[in-house]
C-alpha cells in the first residue's frame, strides 16, 4: 500500500520536531554543544545580526507591580451652612490653589456685620465721652486736693471729686473692652465670609461635584471631589521577603508605565511599615513631579526592586534571548577558521534579570566578547551557517532597565 504525499509530509514534519526537541534536550543536559565546523552541505549561510555579551556592574533585580495614586485626594467641604449661590467648577475641571469653585448666600453675615460695625462706632463715640469726662473728674480731683491741703477744702468734697474720677475711669476701661470684642466679632464676620467663599485648598483636578446651585449646604457638607495635579505617587507592592534587600544603601528604582510608554527614576522613597495579611506584601511609595498631567490616578505600573549589593554579571542584548518549552538558549556565533562563515551554537542560559535593553545571565559557556545571534535567530538551527551582516555596538548601561 503507497503512502500518501501528505502522509509523507506529515511524517517528515514529524522527524524534524523530533530531532529539534532532541537536540535542545541535550543542550539542557550537558549545557552546551559542539558540532562540526563544517556547515551541512548544501545549506546557503543565513544572513544574522550579532551582539557581543559584555561584563558589567549592575544589581540583581526583582520585577514587582503597582499603580498610581494622586498624592493628594480631598472632599473639599463647606466651613459655613448656606444655599448655594453660584458654582464655577464641573467634573473634569482643573484648579489652582485658590481658585473659587463656589459661593454661598452671604446675605445674613453681611446684615450681622453692618450691625457690629454700628455699634463698634457707637462704642467709640461714647469712648470720646468717657475720655473727656475723665480729664474733668481729674482735674475736681487734683484742685480739691489742693484746697484740703490749705484747709479751705471739705474732706466730703474731696472724697465724692475721687470717686466720680474712679467711676469714669471704670467706665473708660469698660467701653475699651466692648470695642476689643466687637471688633473680634467683625473679624469672625469677615472670616465667616471669606468662607462662604469655597476655595481649592491646592492645584488639583475635578473628579467629583457634590451639589448644585440653590442646595442648601451644613458645616462639613462636601462641594466637591478634587485629586491633586503636578504630583502623583507611585505605589508598588513589594513582597515581604524583600524587606532586607530594600536596606541596601545602593537604592535604585525605576518604573514603567505602560500607558503612556514611560519610564520614571524613583527618588526619596517610602516605605509602609505595615504588611498587609492577605498578599504578604508592603507598600513602597515615592512621589513623581508631573508637571504635564501625562499621569492619572489608577495606572498600572510595573518596576524593579534591587535585591542584592552591584557586582559583576554577563549581559547580553535582549533579543539574543530565545524561549521554548525547554527553557531558554542563544545561538552563539562561531567563526569557522579562514572563512567568512560562522556556525550557530546553541547555549542553554538562566536569566537573572533585565537590564534596560539587556539580560543578566548565568551561564558558563559565554564569556564577554561572545558575539550572540540578535537578528534572524528566529530562522536558525542548531548548526546552520550563518554570514554576520552587522555587529551591534551597544554600550552597557545605555538605556534603562525595561519591564
Amino acid at each position: 500500500m503507497k503512502k500518501s504525499n501528505n502522509t509523507k509530509k506529515y511524517e517528515t514534519k514529524s522527524l524534524t520536531q523530533i530531532y529539534y526537541m532532541s537536540m535542545i534536550y541535550f543542550i539542557v543536559i550537558s549545557g552546551t554543544i559542539a558540532y562540526s565546523q563544517e556547515p551541512p552541505a548544501g545549506m546557503p549561510p543565513q544572513a544574522v545580526r550579532v551582539d557581543p555579551a559584555q561584563l558589567e556592574n549592575l544589581q540583581n533585580h526583582q520585577f514587582v507591580t503597582g499603580e498610581l495614586r494622586p498624592s493628594r485626594r480631598s472632599n473639599v467641604a463647606a466651613q459655613e451652612a448656606g444655599q448655594v449661590k453660584e458654582l464655577f467648577v464641573k467634573e473634569g475641571h482643573t484648579l489652582q490653589k485658590g481658585d473659587l469653585i463656589a459661593t454661598l448666600d452671604s446675605k445674613r453675615l453681611e446684615i450681622q456685620k453692618l450691625e457690629a460695625e454700628a455699634n463698634l462706632q457707637v462704642l467709640q463715640a461714647r469712648f470720646s465721652e468717657y475720655q473727656a469726662q475723665l480729664e474733668l473728674d481729674q482735674w475736681q480731683f487734683e484742685a480739691f486736693t489742693k484746697l484740703s491741703e490749705q484747709g479751705s477744702s471739705h474732706e466730703n468734697e474731696l472724697r465724692q471729686a475721687k470717686s466720680a474720677m474712679m467711676i469714669t475711669q471704670t467706665r473708660l476701661l469698660q467701653n475699651e473692652k466692648q470695642v476689643e470684642v466687637i471688633k473680634a466679632q467683625i473679624d469672625l464676620l469677615n472670616q465667616r465670609l471669606a468662607d462662604s467663599k469655597i476655595e481649592a485648598p491646592f492645584d488639583a483636578a475635578v473628579v467629583k461635584l457634590n451639589t448644585e446651585i440653590g442646595q442648601w449646604l451644613n458645616v462639613g457638607d462636601s462641594v466637591v471631589e478634587i485629586v491633586s495635579v503636578g504630583k502623583i505617587d507611585a505605589w508598588l507592592e513589594i513582597p515581604e521577603r524583600l524587606t532586607t534587600a530594600l536596606a541596601l544603601q545602593d537604592f535604585d528604582i525605576e518604573i514603567n508605565i505602560e500607558a503612556i510608554n514611560a519610564n520614571y527614576q524613583l527618588t526619596s522613597p517610602r516605605i509602609l511599615q505595615d504588611i498587609n495579611p492577605t498578599t504578604r506584601t508592603f507598600s513602597l511609595i515615592a512621589t513623581i513631579d508631573d508637571p504635564q498631567t501625562r499621569l492619572k490616578p489608577g495606572m498600572s505600573i510595573t518596576g524593579w526592586i534591587p535585591t542584592s549589593k552591584k557586582k559583576d554579571y554577563i549581559t547580553v542584548s535582549d533579543n539574543a534571548i530565545r524561549r521554548n518549552v525547554i527553557g531558554t538558549y542563544v545561538f552563539v556565533a562561531q567563526q569557522m577558521p579562514q572563512s567568512p562563515i560562522a556556525s550557530a551554537v546553541p547555549m542553554v542560559t538562566n536569566v537573572l534579570f533585565h537590564a534596560g535593553n539587556r539580560v543578566a545571565i548565568d551561564s558558563a559557556a559565554i564569556q564577554p566578547g561572545d558575539l550572540l545571534v540578535v537578528e534572524g535567530n528566529e530562522r536558525l538551527m542548531p548548526g546552520m551557517p550563518i554570514m554576520i551582516s552587522a555587529v551591534s555596538n551597544n554600550p552597557p548601561n545605555q538605556s534603562e532597565k525595561s519591564n
